[in-house]
């Protein structure tokens, strides 16, 4: 989840870092989407990013 005022790309790399210690280079934009309402969650903005695989 994005802090207040964090770019999409800055969550991505720190929530790797912090949820599984990974340094990552966040790659291009891929696509936006919003996921409406649903039982006990509120509406999220769903960001995508290119990724690439990890070495050794």
């Amino acid at each position: 989840m994005s802090e207040a005022n964090e770019p999409p790309a800055e969550t991505v790399r720190r929530e790797l870092k912090e949820e599984l210690g990974l340094e990552v280079v966040v790659g291009d934009l891929l696509c936006v989407d919003w996921v409406s309402p649903h039982g006990p969650w509120d509406d999220i903005a769903d960001v995508r990013f290119l990724g690439r695989s990890l070495g050794a």
